[in-house]
């Protein structure tokens, strides 16, 4: 009676989830892809996972080499230039943690430290006192300090130069380490002159480390070719 109108003479091509090529008479050139569900539902699990940050997680393509693999194999690259990035980044923030901790270990050493021979300064010996105080209250013996007093040092600083004189002053902290127990705490005060503080002794024993160091500082020093002979005034 009438031609059909061209809408209703089109037709509609699905088979099995199949995709076409829409032409004015239908659907040509249809091609089938079918859809492994499974392989759906895996992949939207491993998507997951990789969203919560476990980024060595992985979809071994199947031997179908369809377009699911296609895509598991795009993630796959993508989850392994993320994981990659993440490695690097935590290296980078483990290095930079690392920098930042030696410079604060570093910086407060040289708060408490003489810059010039190493030893304790006035701060970290007045904070030894104290910790050899407390632990007298404790019942330990009461601490003793040796103070020493170069002699002649201004001298060495005026005939043979500063430079001369901090490395006469260096050996000094050298020998005057050499002569006390590892508990114990030589500082630099300050110019020439030294402390040592000796926790928990008596004061024979006392006496005995002062000994030690006044002999220790009579050997001579060579600086600049010269054989320097210093001696020090102790008090106890």
């Amino acid at each position: 009676m009438g031609r059909t109108p061209h809408a209703a003479r089109r037709r509609v091509a699905a088979v099995d989830g199949g995709v076409g090529r829409a032409t004015a008479d239908g659907f040509s050139g249809v091609t089938v892809v079918p859809v492994d569900g499974d392989r759906l539902d895996e992949l939207v699990a491993v998507i997951a996972r990789l969203a919560t940050g476990e980024l060595t997680a992985r979809l071994e393509p199947s031997p179908a080499r369809d377009a699911v693999d296609a895509v598991i194999t795009g993630i796959d690259l993508l989850a392994d230039e993320l994981h990659v990035m993440r490695r690097t980044l935590e290296q980078q923030v483990t290095e930079r943690t690392e920098q930042l901790d030696r410079a604060r270990r570093a910086m407060a050493l040289q708060a408490l430290t003489d810059p010039l021979t190493g030893l304790a300064n006035r701060a970290l010996l007045g904070d030894r006192i104290g910790q050899a105080n407390a632990r007298a209250e404790r019942g330990a013996r009461p601490p003793c300090l040796v103070l020493l007093d170069l002699d002649g040092f201004k001298t060495i600083n005026d005939g043979l130069g500063h430079e001369a004189g901090d490395r006469v002053l260096v050996e000094v902290a050298r020998r005057l380490t050499g002569v006390v127990r590892a508990v114990d705490t030589v500082a630099r005060l300050g110019g020439d002159e030294f402390a040592v503080l000796l926790p928990d002794v008596t004061d024979d024993e006392a006496v005995r480390v002062a000994q030690r160091a006044v002999r220790a500082l009579r050997l001579p020093i060579t600086v600049a070719g010269w054989a320097v002979v210093t001696s020090a005034s102790v008090g106890v």
